[in-house]
């Protein structure tokens, strides 16, 4: 799987702990300026500790239950590729609309 051969577990923690050190610096930057309102600044850091960065891959890519579940009703026909690709399609365009009516993420 490209995943396997392409990501490291290593890599997506380090990428974590960038972005842990990066938030907390930018906390205590927030903590430091003198030109934002007390509660300007309560609200941002509010906003900050909400946000969740999505970094590499999601989990579920390395769980085959997980990823065989959550495409289990595409049919795949190994000798039909256009219809595989269509209805593969038919689902990311589904997903996109059901999307339109959440709330926006709160990721980086």
């Amino acid at each position: 799987m490209f995943v396997d051969n392409n990501y490291y577990n290593q890599t997506k923690e380090y990428v974590q702990t960038l972005v842990n050190d990066l938030t907390l610096a930018f906390t205590q930057m927030l903590d430091d300026n003198d030109w934002m309102s007390d509660e300007t600044k309560k609200a941002t850091i509010t906003k900050l500790k909400s946000l969740q960065a999505k970094i590499g891959y999601p989990d579920y890519i390395m769980d085959n239950a997980r990823l065989n579940n959550r495409y289990s009703f595409i049919p795949v026909k190994d000798t039909e590729y256009m219809e595989t690709v269509v209805e593969g399609t038919r689902f990311a365009v589904a997903e996109n609309f059901r999307k339109l009516k959440e709330s926006p993420e709160k990721d980086l």
